[in-house]
């Protein structure tokens, strides 16, 4: 039951983790490339953010972050022992099994290059700030 209720908190943390880390590599990507907020503003492809369903992005995060905590508490032996490697492993281990899902967005939508790169930085960085959070609270 123990091992249960450090799954779930670690996974509660990192999501709140991988939000915070969401929205300021969203905010510096968009600084850097403005073509991606015009992209964004596109309602043939995109909800508007006032629509209610834009609310579950929030959700996104701590769905993943349970899943990802689950996955880290049976795999983390094979991360290394070095803390900071641990943690860049799984992050990037994240972003290969993202990995796909990025090409097919690139490819099914109409959707840049750039856009679906900045998605694909985005969850690398995601799954290393996860990892943090996992290396720290569930050894």
């Amino acid at each position: 039951m123990k091992n249960a209720k450090n799954i779930i908190l670690s996974g509660l943390v990192a999501g709140v983790a991988m939000l915070i880390a969401a929205m300021i590599i969203d905010f510096a990507l968009r600084s850097v490339f403005p073509s991606i907020t015009i992209e964004y503003n596109n309602a043939a492809i995109f909800r508007p953010m006032a629509d209610p369903l834009m609310k579950f992005m929030f959700v996104q995060p701590f769905i993943v972050g349970m899943i990802m905590a689950w996955i880290w508490d049976s795999t983390k032996k094979m991360f290394g022992e070095n803390d900071v490697k641990r943690a860049m492993n799984f992050g990037l281990v994240y972003g290969l099994v993202t990995l796909p899902g990025m090409f097919m967005s690139h490819t099914s939508f109409s959707i840049s290059l750039l856009m679906t790169l900045s998605w694909w930085i985005s969850m690398i960085i995601q799954g290393v700030t996860a990892g943090c959070v996992f290396v720290k609270m569930n050894k």
